[in-house]
C-alpha cells in the first residue's frame, strides 16, 4: 500500500505541473512530442523496465549511494508507469479537448 502511495505521489508531483505547463505552452508540437515519449515509455514491459532501472541504479551506485534492489526500483517503475495517464488527462483536461 505504501509503495503505491509513494509512487502515485511522485507521479502526481511530476505529471500535473508538466501537464499544465504543456497546456499553456505556445508550442503544441513540444506537447505532442512529450506525450508521445511518455506513451512509448508505457509500452515497455514491466519486468524489462525493472531490469533497466536496477542496472541503471547499479551504475549510479558508483557515483551516489543508492540501493539497487528493494523498494527504490519498484517505486521508480510504478511512478514511470503512472505518469502517462496523469499527464495526458491533465493536458487534455486543461486544453478542453477529449483524449483520443
Amino acid at each position: 500500500m505504501q509503495l503505491s502511495l509513494y509512487s502515485l505521489f511522485i507521479s502526481i508531483v511530476i505529471a500535473v505541473p508538466l501537464g499544465i505547463l504543456l497546456a499553456k505552452s505556445k508550442h503544441p508540437k513540444i506537447a505532442a512530442f512529450i506525450l508521445k515519449m511518455t506513451s512509448i515509455l508505457q509500452t515497455i514491459p514491466g519486468l524489462a523496465l525493472i531490469a533497466l532501472i536496477v542496472s541503471m541504479l547499479v551504475l549510479l551506485r558508483k557515483i551516489v549511494f543508492l540501493p539497487a534492489t528493494g523498494v527504490l526500483p519498484a517505486i521508480i517503475v510504478l511512478s514511470l508507469y503512472a505518469i502517462l495517464p496523469i499527464l495526458a488527462n491533465t493536458y487534455y483536461g486543461k486544453i478542453g479537448r477529449a483524449h483520443v
